[in-house]
């Protein structure tokens, strides 16, 4: 007996085959991400804060900004999400989670990040 989840059981790795659903699942990630990058055109320049505002980031994480933008990210493109994909929505969801990790963080404003899409 013990607790299971930090116990040790002398593997460092997953083992064997991916299962049929999560080959699928991937596939359609892979249609998401190629929605977004292959099949949208222009250009987007963004920044973590506005001016006189910090950007913050922690040694274990990095940048809270860059931090969001790739969990936004993720959401938009996972298997499980319903909208088309779209780097408005992506953007959009990394501005407001960056100002929330940040809303209350010691020592460092809360960023209110920019970004311009033509």
């Amino acid at each position: 007996r013990g607790d299971c989840g930090n116990s040790s059981i002398g593997r460092t790795s997953r083992s064997g085959a991916a299962s049929l659903a999560s080959r699928t699942n991937e596939r359609s990630r892979l249609d998401r991400l190629r929605t977004l990058f292959m099949e949208t055109q222009g250009n987007i320049l963004a920044a973590a804060a506005q001016p006189n505002e910090t950007a913050c980031g922690n040694a274990q994480t990095g940048g809270y900004f860059i931090n969001s933008f790739f969990g936004a990210l993720h959401k938009e493109t996972s298997y499980l999400y319903e909208e088309e994909p779209n780097w408005q929505a992506v953007l959009d969801r990394t501005m407001e989670s960056a100002t929330y990790k940040t809303d209350r963080l010691s020592g460092c404003t809360p960023q209110h990040g920019i970004y311009k899409m033509k």
